[in-house]
């Protein structure tokens, strides 16, 4: 039992740290070269990743400080990512988020 209880702790820390590579680390390329609609299309889209893994992470961890940790990332990348759908419509850009969208769709 007690081999099983090591391998889940390990398990855990493993998810953790690799969690924690992936949102200190930005390996997207550059954005100098795009339009500020652009850009901002591309931080949703990375938001909706950063939610989709935060949701993975959560189904992951069985500590309950994990747990918790995934919870917080999920409800920041959350409130981000309405924070960003807030700005593109303040900026007229929203008529770009359904084309773009609908483009993801088909």
């Amino acid at each position: 039992m007690s081999k099983l209880n090591n391998f889940v702790e390990y398990k855990d820390k493993l998810v953790a740290y690799l969690c924690y590579l992936y949102h200190h680390f930005d390996l997207i390329e550059s954005n100098e070269d795009l339009t500020w609609e652009d850009q901002l299309l591309n931080e949703l889209k990375r938001t909706e990743q950063e939610i989709e893994n935060a949701k993975k992470y959560f189904n992951s961890v069985t500590d309950p400080g994990l747990i918790e940790h995934a919870i917080y990332l999920i409800k920041a990348s959350e409130r981000k990512y309405r924070y960003l759908i807030n700005q593109a419509k303040k900026m007229g850009v929203e008529g770009k988020l359904e084309l773009k969208k609908s483009n993801n769709l088909s």
